[in-house]
C-alpha cells in the first residue's frame, strides 16, 4: 500500500530516524519510505510503502513528528498528471468501495508554500469532477476524507504555476499527537532549567523502541521529563541524580516535586535512586562469560537520558578539591551530604557509555542528547567498541550551537577489556561537546554576529542619542527597535 505521511513542523531532520524505529516495532520494512524523501528535509510529506492498512496505523499511532496518515491516489507535477493518475486508481478494486453509493465524502485543498482563495480551491475541486464518485457530498462528517495537496515548498514558494509536488488522497487516520499537549511544560507541576519538552521526550522514547513492561533508566533524572514520557508508554522507569534537592523537589521555588508531576499525569510511581554516576549502584558484569552465566543480571531494555553539559547546569561527581577531606563524624552518618566537585564532560560522555555497555541487553538502545557545534562529524561522536552508532539526527538551534539525538545499539557483549574509546588529551582537540560553554560564550568573529548577539543586551543609549563612537566594538546593540542600524 502506497501513502503519504504529512508531517508536522518541528523537529524535521529527526523524522526518518523515528519512522525507522517505528517500523522495527510494528514488523515493517526498513527503511519503508521513498529513499528520495530522506534527502528533501524541504518537503512536508513522506511517502511510505506498508503491507497493509493496519500497519500503516500502527506506525501513525505512536508517531511524534507525523501529523496524519493518507493513501495515495494519484500524484504528479502538474495537475494533468494528477488527474490521469487519480483517474486510473479509481478503477481499481482497491478505490471501488470509497466509490460506492453508500458511502459519503468531501474534497479538500491544502497548500504548503502557497494559498488558494476559496475561488481557486473550488477550481481545484472542480477537475476532479471525472472520477466516478457515486455518493453524497457531505462537508461536515463524511465517511471519506479526500485531500489535494499543493506542495510548492521554499524553493517554489508561491508559485501556483509550477508546483513541486501535487497528491490526490485519502485520510487513514489522524495522528495523535495531540495528547502531547497533556504533558505540555507550561501546564507541569515540577519544572527545572533543563527539563526536556514533551514533544522530544516522546520522541526518544519512540527511539528506544519502548513497550509496555520495559524498563528503563535515566542517569540524569533531574526532573524527571524523560521519565515520565517513557511511563506514558507503560514502561517501569527508574531514575537516579546526584542532586537530593531536585530528587525531593526542594530545590528554589519548587512548589511539588517528580511523584508530584506523575500523580498528576495518573502514571506509576518511578524508582528514584539518590546516586553518584561515577559509582554506579547496580551490579555489572565484568566479563562475558560472566554476563552468559547470568541471564537473570539487572538488564535494561533502553537508557534515555539529557546528560550536563555545562551550560545550564554543569555536571557533579562526588569528591572534593581539597588536599585533606575532613572526616565525616558518626552522628551525621545519617544525614551527610556529601561534597561534589566539577565533572568534566567528556568523562560524563565516556562514563555513560561504559555503564551503557555493561547494563543494557543486547540490542538494547542507549538514547541520549548532545550539544555540538554544525561542523560535527560521526568521528567525532563518542564511541564505543559494544556500542553501534544507529541514527544521528540534528537540531540548529542558533549559527553556532546544535543539538544531536544520538542512538545507539549494543551489539556485543561488555568486558573489563572493552571501554569506551578514550582521546589522547595531550595530543588530540577537545571535542567541541567538551567544552560548549566556551564556544557559547566566546564573542563572535564576525562583527554581524556580535551585533545580533548584542541585541539581547538592549538597545545601547549613547547609540539612540546619536553619540556613540566605539562603532563595532561596542558590547550594547546599535539596532533599533524597528530594525534600522
Amino acid at each position: 500500500m502506497h501513502t503519504v505521511c504529512q508531517d508536522s513542523k518541528g523537529f524535521v531532520r529527526y523524522r526518518f530516524p523515528e519512522i525507522d524505529s517505528l517500523c522495527v516495532m510494528v514488523g515493517a520494512p526498513v527503511p519503508c519510505y521513498n529513499p528520495a524523501c530522506a534527502s528533501d528535509e524541504d518537503s512536508a510529506f513522506v511517502e511510505i510503502i506498508v503491507d497493509n492498512e493496519q500497519q500503516g496505523r500502527d506506525i501513525v499511532g505512536r508517531a511524534v513528528l507525523i501529523r496524519a496518515l493518507y493513501e495515495i491516489w494519484g500524484s504528479g507535477t502538474t495537475h494533468e498528471e494528477l488527474l490521469q493518475s487519480t483517474l486510473e486508481y479509481s478503477k481499481s478494486p482497491s478505490a471501488e468501495r470509497y466509490l460506492a453509493s453508500d458511502q459519503t465524502f468531501s474534497i479538500k485543498v491544502d497548500g504548503f508554500g502557497v494559498s488558494f482563495t476559496k475561488a481557486e480551491q473550488k477550481d481545484i475541486r472542480d477537475k476532479f469532477g471525472i472520477i466516478p464518485f457515486k455518493g453524497q457530498v457531505q462537508l461536515a462528517m463524511p465517511q471519506n476524507k479526500f485531500k489535494v495537496f499543493v506542495e510548492c515548498g521554499v524553493s517554489h514558494a508561491k508559485d501556483k504555476a509550477t508546483p513541486k509536488k501535487l497528491y490526490f488522497a485519502r485520510r487513514m487516520m489522524k495522528s495523535p499527537r495531540k495528547q502531547l499537549e497533556k504533558y505540555n511544560l507550561k501546564k507541569r507541576l515540577y519544572l527545572g532549567p533543563t527539563s526536556t519538552c514533551a514533544e522530544l521526550a516522546f520522541l526518544m522514547a519512540n527511539q528506544a523502541l519502548l513497550k509496555a513492561g520495559d524498563v528503563v533508566y535515566d542517569p540524569f533524572v533531574g526532573t524527571g521529563s524523560l521519565a515520565v514520557a517513557c511511563a506514558h508508554f507503560n514502561a517501569y522507569t527508574i531514575g537516579s541524580d546526584i542532586d537530593w534537592r531536585v530528587l525531593h523537589g526542594q530545590t528554589r521555588a519548587a512548589k511539588s516535586d517528580i511523584f508530584g508531576n506523575f500523580k498528576h499525569y495518573g502514571l506509576p510511581r518511578p524508582e528514584l535512586i539518590c546516586s553518584d554516576q561515577t559509582h554506579p549502584v547496580w551490579r555489572i558484569a565484568v566479563c562475558q562469560e560472566e554476563e552468559e552465566k547470568n541471564p537473570d543480571m539487572m538488564r535494561f531494555d533502553a537508557i534515555v537520558c539529557d546528560p550536563p553539559y555545562g551550560v545550564r547546569a554543569g555536571a557533579r561527581k562526588s569528591g572534593t578539591t581539597k588536599r585533606e577531606a575532613k572526616p565525616i563524624l558518626p552522628e551525621h552518618m545519617g544525614d551527610h551530604v556529601p561534597a561534589t566537585q566539577v565533572y568534566d564532560v567528556e568523562d560524563v560522555m565516556i562514563d555513560l557509555l561504559d555503564f551503557s555497555a555493561a547494563t543494557l541487553k543486547m540490542h538494547g538502545r542507549l538514547v541520549y542528547l548532545l550539544p555540538t557545534t554544525p561542523d560535527f562529524t560521526r568521528e567525532t561522536l563518542p564511541a564505543h567498541p559494544c556500542l553501534e552508532i544507529h541514527s544521528v539526527s540534528e537540531q540548529i538551534l542558533r549559527a553556532n550551537f546544535s543539538r544531536l539525538l544520538v542512538t545507539m545499539v549494543k551489539t556485543r557483549a561488555f568486558s573489563n577489556e572493552l571501554k569506551a574509546v578514550r582521546r589522547n588529551r595531550a595530543e588530540e582537540v577537545k571535542p567541541s561537546f567538551g567544552n560548549m560553554k566556551e564556544i557559547l560564550l566566546a564573542p563572535p568573529k564576525d562583527p554581524q554576529q556580535q551585533r545580533l548577539r548584542n541585541r539581547d543586551k538592549g538597545l545601547c543609549k549613547y547609540f539612540k542619542a546619536g553619540k556613540c563612537t566605539m562603532g563595532e566594538r561596542c558590547k550594547w546593540s546599535h539596532t533599533s527597535v524597528e530594525g534600522q542600524q
